[in-house]
């Protein structure tokens, strides 16, 4: 696990030989909730700092959203995470980051989606 929120956790895994992100959402929540924001992905035209959407399980619980995973020299973690471990270096890695985030919210917000929730810990690096 790498990640967690109010809806559920993040875990690496691997699809087909991609690395990939799984959400598993917490509790029993509806199907429809899960699928929207499955369809929110697809509606967000390509972008660098997006990741791509692979697929989608709402048959059982736990229900599961899978996306390709994003790495940061060879790990996957949160954005706070990496403000943490960067706090006391110098390094315009955090700067770079940190512009490609906005450039990834800029591209959300011009494709007609308002993401209300951002926060480090629901950036995945």
């Amino acid at each position: 696990m790498f990640g967690e929120g109010t809806f559920g956790k993040c875990i690496r895994g691997s699809y087909k030989g991609i690395e990939v992100a799984v959400k598993v959402f917490k509790g029993k929540l509806s199907w429809k909730i899960v699928h929207k924001e499955a369809n929110i992905l697809l509606k967000i035209p390509s972008h660098l700092g997006i990741p791509m959407f692979i697929g989608l399980f709402t048959v059982d619980f736990p229900y599961l959203l899978v996306t390709k995973r994003h790495q940061y020299s060879g790990k996957s973690t949160t954005y706070s995470n990496m403000v943490k471990h960067y706090q006391k270096a110098q390094n315009n890695q955090l700067l770079c980051l940190l512009c490609t985030l906005l450039d990834a919210i800029m591209h959300i917000h011009n494709s007609g989606i308002l993401h209300n929730d951002i926060k480090g810990n629901n950036v995945l690096v």
